[in-house]
């Protein structure tokens, strides 16, 4: 059979992530801009990628199959629509429950016996004729994040090798990272994948991690499950499970995230915090506390309800939360946020230059911020 042939085609309906203001296809999954990704998964199942305007260009084309262009896809995900290259038309893949807006990568159809991962419609590109064909797969990695979400309290992380997801929502480019993470985690098992110029303390626990150039894993600290990008430095004693540190971060002593990722550049120092997505170039010091997250409840996110048993936070580019600011989980700061102290505190502590470019936001009732 020929190497399948996918085309990628805009999602009209897809616009900037916020609170980034990135395009999806630039939003980073384990260090790399999605469009990247897509790019390595088409390479290794042995398939062309290329990008037309709309469907119908692409059946003109002869294309096999189109995705849409803010679609995460594995190789494997791609090997099986190869597989389904049987009978008439072409095909295309798009997603009909999965990740909808606010909800878990993991959410199951009330019309469907299982997990449903994705649905792969396959049809004609030209007519949009639709039958389904469904791609199920039960691997997922189960977190418990007592006392939050329903009973049994666990929080659903994908690992099947072949999986797809769209990234509509922060929540989504959140997920999409930890369900990456778990798949890599399978693929290591305890060992990990270190590039050149790693530096590890002997007293550190590095496990199932892959470290990227230049990576600096400081004493005591614990790295578990976690992306470190090039150059990035994990402080003495930090902890990080399930993390996905961006090139060039540091953090400071005493430093704990879970199931966190954090884009380029950042600069990390808070304690207990987990699920949040952190921009480029913030800066999160101690003492930033979440709360509104109640005991037996899914989060709710910018006031929306989600499948989440637990939601974080969402922080813009160059945003400064400091210590003693207080966020309703399931929020996103604004790019370029400075929230420091209190309001009159933090005003006598801004440079010109940091005033010039920020606005402050004052904690009330009615902005639960």
């Amino acid at each position: 059979m020929p190497p399948l042939r996918i085309a990628r085609v805009p999602d009209l309906t897809a616009g900037p992530l916020a609170p980034f203001g990135d395009a999806p296809a630039d939003c980073p999954i384990m260090g790399r801009p999605l469009r990247e990704t897509q790019q390595a998964a088409a390479d290794l199942a042995g398939a062309a990628l290329t990008d037309c305007p709309d469907l119908a260009t692409a059946a003109a084309q002869g294309i096999d199959v189109a995705i849409a262009a803010p679609l995460y896809v594995t190789a494997e995900f791609l090997r099986w629509l190869s597989d389904q290259r049987t009978g008439p038309g072409r095909r295309r893949a798009q997603l009909a429950a999965g990740t909808a807006h606010h909800d878990q990568v993991c959410a199951r159809a009330p019309d469907h016996h299982g997990p449903r991962w994705l649905d792969a419609w396959a049809g004609d590109l030209a007519h949009g004729e639709d039958s389904p064909a469904v791609l199920d797969d039960d691997d997922a990695d189960e977190v418990r994040v007592d006392p939050y979400g329903p009973p049994p309290h666990r929080l659903r992380i994908p690992t099947p090798a072949a999986y797809a997801a769209p990234l509509t929502h922060w929540l989504d480019l959140l997920d999409v990272n930890l369900a990456a993470l778990s798949q890599q985690r399978a693929r290591l098992g305890t060992g990990n994948r270190k590039a050149a110029g790693v530096k590890i303390h002997p007293s550190a626990h590095v496990e199932g991690s892959v470290l990227e150039a230049g990576a600096r894993i400081d004493a005591g600290a614990s790295v578990i499950g976690c992306h470190v990008g090039a150059g990035a430095q994990i402080g003495q004693k930090a902890v990080f499970d399930r993390c996905v540190v961006g090139a060039g971060c540091s953090t400071l002593i005493d430093t704990h995230f879970r199931r966190c990722v954090f884009f380029p550049g950042s600069t990390l120092s808070s304690i207990g915090e987990t699920d949040i997505i952190m921009g480029q170039g913030a800066f999160i010091t101690s003492a930033v506390s979440l709360y509104a997250r109640l005991p037996g409840l899914c989060g709710t996110v910018e006031g929306a309800p989600s499948r989440r048993p637990i939601v974080g936070l969402a922080i813009g580019h160059r945003a400064i939360l400091g210590a003693r600011a207080l966020f309703s989980a399931g929020l996103s700061v604004p790019n370029d946020t400075i929230i420091v102290m209190r309001p009159d505190e933090g005003a006598t502590k801004l440079d010109d230059d940091g005033l010039a470019r920020a606005h402050m936001l004052r904690g009330t009732a009615d902005d639960a911020v």
